[in-house]
């Protein structure tokens, strides 16, 4: 750009240079009943400067807000991001207190704030959360085994939708602060047990895996993970039947020649 002035034999010369800010950006969230998730808040710009960004719950009984996954929320949390960072974005951890009736949600919206930009409305959707056992085949399959194997259990925390199913396939982790005993029961003792009762699965974590059922004869057992508080029961998933056969010798294949011999290999 030049400018001039009548009457003024020098003109002056300068650059105008065209500034993007950006707006805030958060992702919609969807969070079960006593479990937190990892999300990104931030720019979806280069920033500038170093700001701070506070996001903050308007109603801390129903949602808290964290930057530590085993450390409870508050009702609001503030992180920086850094003027050169590569990334334009910081992590927290939404935790859910809201407990809805089952196949039911709640919402609400946190607020995303920063001097300089716009106020960003991000929809957090609550709903119903639970545990999930699995055995040797998978969450809420039944399994086989024989007398002489135990079978390690894992047991996974999930949201759940409407319809009291399981919401994806990635669990969530329980929310910070807040430590469960995890407790699994064999419907029929005579044929199976479970160790490890109860099992720890603390804030910050989404699995319990110090559980094993031990077989003790022959016949079938329903495997149930009992709902702590602030759960429910799921559609499916919360429940397997452990079978326990007979042990089977099994002999590997062999080949041998006309009047030869050779060492056989067999096993349980």
């Amino acid at each position: 750009v030049t400018a001039s002035v009548a009457g003024v034999a020098t003109s002056a010369s300068f650059a105008l240079t065209n500034t993007v800010l950006g707006t805030l950006v958060m992702p919609a969230l969807s969070v079960g009943a006593n479990l937190e998730v990892l999300t990104t808040v931030g720019l979806n710009a280069p920033a500038l400067s170093s700001l701070q960004v506070t996001v903050t719950s308007p109603d801390p009984t129903k949602v808290l807000l964290s930057t530590s996954p085993t450390q409870a929320g508050t009702s609001s949390v503030t992180v920086p991001i850094w003027q050169g960072s590569p990334h334009s974005f910081a992590t927290i951890y939404v935790q859910s207190l809201d407990v809805p009736p089952a196949g039911t949600q709640d919402s609400l919206q946190l607020s995303v704030n920063a001097p300089g930009y716009a106020t960003l409305q991000c929809p957090v959707t609550l709903s119903s959360s639970a545990l999930v056992l699995a055995g040797s085949n998978g969450n809420g399959q039944n399994f086989s085994t024989t007398s002489s194997q135990s079978v390690p259990l894992s047991v996974f925390a999930y949201a759940l939708d409407s319809n009291l199913n399981v919401v994806g396939t990635t669990p969530q982790l329980v929310r910070g602060g807040l430590s469960l005993n995890v407790n699994v029961s064999s419907s029929n003792v005579a044929v199976g047990t479970i160790s490890g009762n109860p099992a720890s699965l603390a804030g910050g974590s989404s699995t319990a895996s110090a559980l094993t059922f031990q077989p003790v004869a022959l016949g079938t057992a329903q495997l149930t993970v009992t709902q702590p508080s602030g759960f429910t029961t799921p559609a499916s998933g919360g429940q397997l039947m452990a079978t326990v056969g007979a042990s089977q010798i099994r002999i590997n294949p062999v080949t041998v020649g006309t009047q030869l011999q050779v060492v056989g290999i067999g096993q349980l």
